[in-house]
C-alpha cells in the first residue's frame, strides 16, 4: 500500500511535514483542510520526495488552486540531460484551479494510483506544458 508523507501550513505561515499516509487518510486529511476553505486559506499537500509533490491552496470552495512538480528524471532515470539540465536542474510544474471536492479527490487519487510519472503522463495528454 502507497503511503506519502502530508504537510500543512500552520498558523505562523510554516510548512510543517507529518508522517506518511495511506489514500483513505490522506483524502480525510484534505477533506478537512476543503470544509476549512473560505474562513482561512489552508495549504494541503503530500510529497513522495522533496522535489515531487502535490499541493493545494484552499482559498474557497470553488476555487482550489493547485500545483504538481518533479524532476524531469523521475518519470525517466536514465534519460540523457542536457547542458541545461546539469547545471541548472529541470522540472516538470504545473498549476491550474480546482472547482469542487470531486477534482481534488480525483488528484489525489491519481497522485496516490498514479504515481508522479503517470500524473505527468495524464497532464501531458491535456496539453500541459514542461
Amino acid at each position: 500500500m502507497q503511503t506519502l508523507v502530508w504537510f500543512e501550513e500552520n498558523s505562523d505561515g510554516e510548512i510543517v511535514e507529518h508522517p506518511a499516509v495511506a489514500l483513505k487518510e490522506a483524502l480525510s486529511l484534505a477533506a478537512k483542510s476543503y470544509a476549512a476553505a473560505g474562513a482561512s486559506c489552508p495549504v494541503f499537500g503530500l510529497m513522495y520526495d522533496a522535489d515531487t509533490y502535490l499541493e493545494f491552496f484552499m482559498d474557497a470552495p470553488d476555487s482550489v488552486g493547485w500545483q504538481f512538480e518533479m524532476p524531469k528524471t523521475r518519470r525517466d532515470p536514465k534519460a540523457k540531460q542536457g547542458f541545461f539540465e546539469r547545471h541548472f536542474g529541470a522540472s516538470f510544474h504545473h498549476e491550474g484551479t480546482l472547482k469542487s471536492w470531486g477534482e481534488i479527490e480525483a488528484r489525489i487519487t491519481e497522485y496516490y494510483t498514479a504515481g508522479p510519472a503517470g500524473m505527468w503522463s495524464s497532464l501531458r495528454r491535456t496539453g500541459a506544458q514542461g
